[in-house]
């Protein structure tokens, strides 16, 4: 009975042996594979820890402060352009006038300003910029205002032509022609034309100059074509008069 019980013991751990030395040989063959894997991991454990600390890095205190001091020396400069046209239009006629300074929105043949009935915008006031007339204001809204400019075959105004300070001729502009000017008035390019009294406009405010004289057609009327001195299109400000 013993010796049965004896075999069966040295049958048993032998097999152990058996398994213990298989797993042995399995650790043994893959052993290089997990060390790969551990240096791998390994390598790639830094560059990932280090970009994370970089994403959530704030930004340098010195970007930040440049930041700032950009936004203030862009709305200073905006202050001083808006300073220095109101300081020139102090010096310009008309006078007994107020100025409401606006900013332009938007041009679409007509300018869209930031000024309306809330700042005391009405409907067909004048409308300048570095003191040259520009057109007058067509529709007031709550916090905008459209000007029509002299571009607009629907807008007419009575002018004055003068050379070297003296009235060469009387006239009517619409879409920057000159006409009904009788025959015996002398035009010449370079001749100014500024606005006359008549229909409500404030005098004396210079709108372009002469660039061409049409040729003569017969009738009782010469005309010509008038540059303005302003380029509508690229005005940021305006100012709209108060008469």
């Amino acid at each position: 009975m013993m010796s049965r019980l004896d075999d069966g013991q040295t049958r048993g751990d032998w097999v152990a042996f058996g398994v213990l030395a298989l797993i042995a040989g399995v650790l043994w063959m893959i052993r290089p594979r997990i060390i790969f894997i551990e240096r791998l991991f390994t390598t790639l454990e830094i560059p990932l820890f280090s970009l994370k600390k970089l994403t959530l890095r704030p930004p340098p205190p010195a970007l930040v402060t440049d930041r700032q001091i950009a936004l203030d020396q862009q709305t200073l400069v905006t202050c001083q352009a808006e300073n220095a046209q109101m300081k020139t239009l102090l010096n310009s006629p008309p006078v007994k006038s107020d100025f409401l300074l606006a900013h332009v929105l938007g041009y679409t043949g007509a300018l869209k300003i930031d000024r309306g009935e809330s700042a005391g915008v009405k409907v067909g006031q004048a409308v300048i910029a570095d003191k040259i007339l520009i057109g007058r204001v067509l529709r007031v809204r709550a916090t905008s205002s459209l000007v029509q400019l002299f571009t607009d075959p629907a807008l007419k105004i009575s002018v004055l032509v003068q050379k070297d300070g003296q009235t060469q001729a009387r006239g009517l502009l619409s879409n920057l022609i000159l006409d009904q000017v009788v025959q015996e008035e002398k035009l010449s390019p370079g001749d100014l034309v500024i606005s006359d009294r008549a229909g409500g406009w404030p005098p004396s405010l210079l709108i372009g100059t002469i660039s061409d004289v049409l040729p003569f057609k017969g009738g009782l009327f010469r005309q010509a074509k008038i540059q303005p001195l302003v380029d509508y299109a690229n005005l940021d400000l305006v100012f709209v008069i108060n008469q």
